[in-house]
C-alpha cells in the first residue's frame, strides 16, 4: 500500500530540508502525547531505522508511571527498540536554582546526547509542529529576541531533527483520528501556570480574530524569517573573516569597522554572544566607540574582558584560578605548572656560558638567589632595578615605557627571591641578580606560556 497524502508531505519535508537519509538510524523522542504519537506512526511508514526514547521526569506521580508504560508498548508495537530514562527532576531544578522546565530541558538534552553516541543513532527527531513554532515567536517576541529568536525553532540543528514543523495540530489530531491511534494526555497542558500555555489559551485566539488564517500567514513569515537570518549570519561570516582574527589565545577586533558599519552593533552581538557578551552589551561599546575613548577602557561578561585599545577591540579570557602564587624549587630541571604556562629551571656551569637574546629564558647568578623561588601577578608598588640601570623603578612604569597595552599588563607576573623581584617574566631581569665574570653557576629559567 502507498503512502497516504499526509504520509507524503511528511517524506517531502524530510527531503526538501535533507533532515536525514533513508539509511540513517534516527532516536524518537516520545513523550506519549499525540504529536510523538503521530510521528511514530508516520516513520513506521515511511523510515526503516528508528527507535524510541522516553524521559520518565517524575512530575505527575502515577500519571508519569503510565506514560511510560504507554510508551513502552507503542515500541512494542513497531517492534523498534526502546531507551528509558527517569530523572528526579524536581531535586535537580532546586540544586540548580533553575524552573522545572528548563532543568527538564536540560536533562533531556544531556541524556539524548550521550544516548546518540552510546547507541550510534545519527539524529534526534522531535515531534514540535506549526502551533509549536507560533508559540515560540509570540513568546520570544514577548521577552526580547534576536532574529534567531524570533525566526523560533530549525527543522534541523546540530543532532536535533523536527519533521512535522510544517503541520498544525489541527493536522495532527485529524490524522490520529483517521489512524485511530491511540495517545495519552498531559492534563498539565490545559493549566495556565506555564507561559507557553497562557499564550497558546488566551493570545492565540484573539489573533486568530483578527486573522483566520495565522498559522497559514505565520508559517509563511517564519520560512522568510530564516531566509533573512542565514542571509544575515553568511555577512556576519563575511565580515568576521575580515575583521576579527584569534592571536595567542585572545579574540582581536578590528576596532575600525565597529566605528563605521552601521549595523555595528549587531555585528558586535554575534560575535561576542559566545563570550557572555548582549545586545546591551554591544549597544555600550559601540557608544563609546562613537566617543572616541582612551584606550584601555574595558568591558566584562561573566568568562571574558573586552579592552578597548588604539586600533582594536582585545577579547580576554577572565582566569578563574585562585592560585595567586607558586614556588620554583631549586633542583636540577626543576618545574612548575600554573595555569597560564610553567617555569622550567636548571643549573649550568658559568664557564663559557653565553647568555641567549631570548625574552622568555631568564640567566640569573644561582648563588645570588634564595630558594625557594615565588611566582605571583605583579602588584601596584613593585619595584626592580632592570637590568643595565644602578636604581630602582616602579613595574608600572617600566610596562608604561613599553607601551604594554592593559589588557596585556594584567597578565604580567613577576619572580621573587624572598621579597626581592629578580624577572619580570618575559621582559626584563633585575641587574642585581644577572650574571657576570664572578658568577659560578647560572640559574637559566625558561618561561613556556600556554
Amino acid at each position: 500500500m502507498g503512502l497516504n497524502s499526509f504520509q507524503q508531505k511528511f517524506r517531502k519535508y524530510i527531503n526538501e530540508y535533507r533532515l536525514f537519509a533513508p539509511d540513517d538510524r534516527i532516536l524518537l523522542s516520545v513523550s506519549g502525547g499525540v504529536d510523538s504519537s503521530v510521528l511514530c506512526h508516520l516513520m513506521a511508514a515511511t523510515h526503516q531505522n528508528w527507535a524510541i526514547a522516553h524521559v520518565n521526569f517524575q512530575l505527575r506521580g502515577e500519571e508519569s508511571d503510565l506514560d511510560e508504560v504507554f510508551v513502552k508498548q507503542l515500541a512494542e508495537k513497531y517492534s523498534v527498540p526502546f531507551f528509558i530514562q527517569k530523572f528526579a527532576t524536581e531535586d535537580y531544578a532546586r540544586q540548580q536554582k533553575i524552573s522545572i522546565q528548563m532543568a527538564a530541558r536540560a536533562l533531556r538534552r544531556t541524556w539524548f546526547e550521550e544516548l546518540l553516541t552510546q547507541e550510534d543513532y545519527q539524529y534526534t527527531a522531535l515531534a514540535h509542529h506549526h502551533n509549536d513554532q507560533l508559540e515560540t515567536l509570540l513568546l520570544n517576541l514577548a521577552k526580547g529576541s534576536g532574529i534567531s529568536g524570533l525566526r523560533a525553532m530549525l527543522p534541523k540543528q546540530d543532532c536535533w531533527v523536527r519533521p512535522l514543523l510544517w503541520a498544525t495540530k489541527e493536522d495532527i489530531l485529524d490524522y490520529a483520528e483517521k489512524q485511530q491511534l491511540t495517545w495519552r494526555e498531559d492534563r498539565s497542558n490545559a493549566e495556565d501556570k506555564y507561559q507557553r500555555n497562557r499564550i497558546r489559551h488566551h493570545i492565540i485566539p484573539v489573533l486568530k480574530e483578527i486573522n483566520p488564517s495565522l498559522l497559514t500567514t505565520s508559517q509563511q513569515t517564519l520560512e522568510r524569517l530564516r531566509e533573512v537570518e542565514a542571509f544575515f549570519q553568511a555577512e556576519v561570516f563575511r565580515l568576521r573573516e575580515l575583521s576579527v582574527r584569534k592571536e595567542k589565545g585572545r579574540l582581536i577586533i578590528s576596532r575600525e569597522i565597529i566605528i563605521q558599519h552601521p549595523q555595528a552593533t549587531s555585528l558586535l552581538t554575534e560575535w561576542l554572544a559566545p563570550y557572555g557578551f548582549n545586545w546591551e552589551d554591544a549597544t555600550q561599546i559601540t557608544a563609546s566607540l562613537a566617543r572616541q575613548p582612551q584606550p584601555g577602557l574595558q568591558f566584562q561578561s561573566a568568562s571574558h574582558r573586552l579592552w578597548v585599545d588604539r586600533g582594536e577591540l582585545i577579547l580576554t579570557e577572565i582566569s578563574n584560578s585562585t592560585e595567586t602564587q607558586t614556588h620554583l624549587l631549586h633542583s636540577q630541571g626543576a618545574t612548575n605548572q600554573i595555569s597560564s604556562g610553567q617555569l622550567i629551571g636548571k643549573i649550568i656551569s658559568a664557564d663559557n656560558y653565553q647568555i641567549q637574546s631570548d625574552s622568555l629564558l631568564a640567566a640569573l647568578d644561582y648563588h645570588q638567589l634564595t630558594f625557594p623561588l615565588t611566582l605571583r601577578p605583579w602588584q601596584a608598588g613593585d619595584r626592580f632595578q632592570p637590568l643595565g640601570m644602578n636604581h630602582n623603578k616602579k613595574i608600572s612604569d617600566f610596562l608604561v615605557d613599553l607601551k604594554m597595552p592593559r589588557y596585556l599588563k594584567d597578565q604580567v607576573l613577576v619572580l621573587l627571591s624572598e621579597d626581592e623581584i629578580v624577572w619580570v617574566v618575559g621582559h626584563r631581569i633585575d641587574n642585581r641578580f644577572r650574571v657576570t665574570q664572578q658568577t659560578q653557576q647560572v640559574y637559566e629559567i625558561r618561561w613556556q606560556p600556554n
